[in-house]
């Protein structure tokens, strides 16, 4: 999931949960824990069709919760 999307290789929800191997729901439910409880901010580009960070990646975002 994070290469995909660090790489903005993801493709529209659908394409990105087909990648993953699961369900559309059990993706948004994915992105729902990672945008609001590790506060990683993704988002969705519509002209290239696919998520990417905000900000910092999913590594940079967690350093908070190694510590």
């Amino acid at each position: 999931m994070d290469h995909l999307i660090h790489t903005r290789k993801t493709g529209t929800a659908a394409e990105f949960a087909t990648k993953l191997g699961m369900a559309r729901s059990t993706f948004f439910e994915y992105m729902d824990y990672m945008r609001n409880e590790l506060n990683i901010v993704i988002l969705y580009d519509r002209s290239a069709k696919t998520y990417y960070y905000g900000d910092k990646g999913l590594y940079d975002s967690l350093k908070q919760w190694i510590a």
